[in-house]
């Protein structure tokens, strides 16, 4: 059967984040003016970004915004916890990782981290829906859990299904126990086959 990866050209990023369960998932990613737009600097900056499965859309920091010299495409009205009212909306590229890129991704502008500054980009559901989203936990030598985030574009063909993993492995479970059963269990002859050997008819091949 041909590999699903030989079909499309996937591309993924996984981090671990170890020292218990996390309380943020957040990446590094790589942000610049898209390539369609002329006579504007390409270069790549770097930020790190946070992932937030309760946001519609991408937002982008206002001081990467000035960095860039993002220019406004268009306006929406935005309505969630760190913007609210009409915004302005951009265009940027950016690489999640190394590997995922986004081209051309609509964005407006927040105040995503005010404290510090932490984070450039929050990457909402418009990105998340590209792809395959999987959030596990796996514990170290020490029993420790740590968590597993991991990102997958494009789709792939078959969904995570944990109620189908389970009621696999206790199907498998049962048939191998089921097979164990039959193999220890002594042979029992046939009525028949007893009455032959009973009158000396039955014959050793």
């Amino acid at each position: 059967m041909l590999n699903i990866y030989e079909k499309k050209s996937y591309t993924a990023i996984t981090t671990r984040i170890r020292g218990g369960l996390a309380r943020e998932i957040t990446s590094p990613v790589k942000v610049r003016v898209p390539l369609i737009i002329k006579d504007a600097s390409h270069n790549l900056i770097e930020t790190l970004a946070i992932w937030d499965t309760g946001a519609t859309n991408t937002v982008i920091a206002e001081s990467l915004c000035d960095e860039l010299g993002l220019i406004p495409i268009s306006k929406t009205n935005v309505r969630g916890v760190i913007a609210s009212g009409i915004r302005d909306v951009y265009l940027i590229d950016m690489i999640i990782g190394n590997n995922v890129e986004i081209k051309n991704l609509r964005v407006t502008t927040g105040n995503i981290s005010p404290e510090d500054n932490k984070f450039g980009v929050l990457i909402g559901m418009d990105i998340i829906s590209f792809g395959d989203f999987s959030l596990t936990a796996e514990p170290d030598e020490d029993g420790i859990l740590s968590t597993v985030f991991s990102f997958r574009v494009p789709h792939g063909p078959k969904a995570v299904d944990y109620v189908e993993e389970i009621n696999r492995f206790k199907r498998e479970k049962d048939f191998h126990e089921k097979m164990k059963k039959n193999r220890t269990q002594p042979k029992v002859k046939s009525s028949k086959k007893k009455e032959k050997e009973m009158n000396g008819e039955h014959k050793s091949r």
